[in-house]
């Protein structure tokens, strides 16, 4: 059983800053980082396009994550006043940023006229740094303990005040650990384009379906969600596979 220990500000002499805010700050600045300094090693003359992408996918994914938390928290509400979204601030949608993050990428690479195949390359870069940064953000999601889950027995589950309850934010958290070592040690050959993008979306989509069983309300559109991100992943090495016959010396990533 793992305590229960809430850490929602951290001091730095007279500042008080939120812990969620600070890891989520820390995890872009990460991201950004590791994913230009990978360009810069592969040689490659798109950095300048990169962190301009990586700002239009960060900007389309947390306002997609935000319509995500407040439409899907009352649909209904949602649908009869869309402009709530507007006056509203209820937090986010990890799975609304990811699916609107993507989207907004691709969008923006087809109006500047990038090629099909390096839009991919590009996302398989962006999605080789994202298990890392996003384990950061939900480090901060575990310690702030937003994403209360059904009471378990579990030796993971959290001591709360009010009984043992699976915190689905320091689950989450654990299976990243892992899944961003495997990326770092994948990442040591060259792999084929696209070969990241898939093996995110398979694992952690099939992660997610698992983690979305532990939720107080199963079921529904979060586990759809879960599935679209295994389908993505598919997708993403069915592309991988097409783009490798069609330039199989042109493959690594």
């Amino acid at each position: 059983m793992v305590p229960y220990v809430e850490v929602k500000t951290l001091a730095l002499g007279p500042v008080r800053l939120p812990v969620f805010g600070s890891l989520l700050v820390t995890a872009i600045v990460v991201a950004r980082w590791r994913l230009l300094r990978s360009e810069r090693a592969l040689g490659l003359s798109r950095e300048r396009s990169m962190a301009v992408l990586c700002i239009v996918m960060l900007i389309g994914g947390l306002f997609s994550a935000h319509i995500a938390k407040v439409a899907l928290d009352d649909i209904s509400i949602f649908l009869a006043h869309p402009a709530v979204v507007l006056r509203t601030a209820q937090g986010i949608r990890s799975a609304g940023g990811l699916f609107g993050g993507l989207l907004a990428g691709i969008v923006w690479c087809r109006l500047r006229g990038i090629t099909g195949r390096e839009t991919f390359r590009m996302l398989d870069r962006i999605t080789f740094v994202l298990p890392f940064s996003w384990m950061i953000g939900r480090l901060g999601c575990a310690l702030v303990h937003d994403h209360i889950g059904r009471p378990s027995r579990s030796w993971m589950a959290v001591a709360f005040p009010d009984g043992r309850l699976n915190d689905l934010g320091l689950i989450e958290f654990v299976f990243l650990i892992p899944l961003s070592l495997l990326f770092w040690v994948l990442g040591r050959r060259s792999r084929p384009v696209g070969f990241f993008f898939g093996l995110f979306g398979l694992l952690y989509g099939g992660f997610r379906a698992w983690l979305d069983t532990l939720q107080i309300h199963a079921f529904g559109w979060p586990f759809g969600a879960a599935l679209a991100g295994m389908a993505t992943g598919l997708a993403g090495w069915v592309a991988m596979r097409h783009y490798e016959r069609r330039s199989p010396q042109a493959g690594a990533s």
